[in-house]
């Protein structure tokens, strides 16, 4: 980092040179002066950035909504606007982005999306009864090669596909007990994903 650090001075400062070369002498003196006060305000924040690490996390967490940010013991993920969190995990290699609902005993996409992942959606059978908030609905059960989240990948996964189209994935309590725990600190929910498996561990012998 020490380094990085010495060739962004080195940058600005040719940046510098260059700019000083173009202007007349009467300004040489104020345009050093503009350069030096951003050399300054720039090392600040890469000293900040590199060697604080929560800050740093907390920043990447506003700059990359729903994108879990990984702090090295835990995957850090902000509030969404309307109060819930989302996080993002891959199913068979595709991104979906899910809220977590803690109140929800499975794990659920709905059927656009179990398209999109590779399911068979022609072979499901929507004949598990489930309750939600929004009444009782016939749901099928699908299982997936892979499910990752961070370092935790989940092979052979069970999850639940509904045929609501607006429905939103939610990532219930059956992937949530896989993590080694879940604590929400204010406005930032931590996850702390076990070391468990590789995508590659998922299709060995298929």
């Amino acid at each position: 980092m020490q380094y990085k650090i010495v060739y962004a001075v080195y940058g600005l400062l040719l940046l510098g040179f260059i700019v000083w070369s173009f202007v007349g002498r009467k300004d040489k003196i104020k345009e050093l002066w503009k350069l030096a006060v951003w050399v300054l305000i720039i090392l600040i924040l890469v000293m900040v950035y590199s060697y604080i690490p929560d800050m740093r996390n907390r920043i990447a967490v506003e700059l990359f909504p729903y994108m879990a940010i990984d702090t090295g013991d835990a995957l850090m993920i902000k509030r969404a606007n309307d109060g819930h969190f989302y996080v993002q995990a891959s199913l068979n290699g595709h991104k979906i982005t899910f809220l977590i609902d803690t109140g929800a005993t499975s794990t659920v996409i709905p059927l656009g999306y179990a398209k999109k992942i590779g399911i068979d959606v022609d072979s499901l059978k929507f004949n598990r009864l489930y309750k939600t908030a929004n009444g009782n609905k016939m749901n099928a059960i699908a299982m997936i090669d892979e499910f990752a989240m961070g370092d935790m990948v989940l092979c052979n996964k069970n999850i639940v596909v509904t045929n609501t189209k607006d429905a939103t994935p939610l990532l219930g309590i059956s992937s949530l007990r896989e993590l080694v725990k879940y604590e929400i600190e204010g406005d930032v929910m931590l996850l702390y994903t076990p070391h468990r498996n590789t995508v590659r561990d998922c299709h060995i012998g298929k």
